[in-house]
C-alpha cells in the first residue's frame, strides 16, 4: 500500500524552496545596495590662488560648491596662497 501524503501540502504551509526563493532575493538586494553605497563623503581640493603676474595671493576667500547637492564651503588660502 502506498501513502498519498508525499507531494500534498497544506494550505498555509511554506515550502523550502519558497524560503530559498525569498532568501536569494533579500541576498541579492542586499549586494546591490552595498555596491550602490557612495564611496564616501569627502574630497580634496589642492592648488595655489594666483595673481596676473603670477605671485601667491595669501589670505585669499575660496568657496568650493558642490553643484549636484547644493553645499558650498568657504575658506581662505594661508600667507602662501595655498
Amino acid at each position: 500500500m502506498q501513502s498519498n501524503v508525499q507531494g500534498k501540502v497544506m494550505p498555509g504551509c511554506v515550502s523550502l524552496a519558497q524560503i530559498l526563493r525569498v532568501l536569494a532575493v533579500a541576498y541579492v538586494a542586499l549586494l546591490a545596495s552595498i555596491a550602490a553605497h557612495p564611496q564616501g563623503s569627502t574630497g580634496r581640493v589642492l592648488g595655489v590662488v594666483t595673481d596676473q603676474s603670477g605671485g601667491n595671493v595669501g589670505n585669499a576667500t575660496v568657496i568650493i560648491t558642490d553643484v549636484a547637492r547644493g553645499v558650498s564651503q568657504t575658506l581662505a588660502t594661508d600667507s602662501d596662497g595655498a
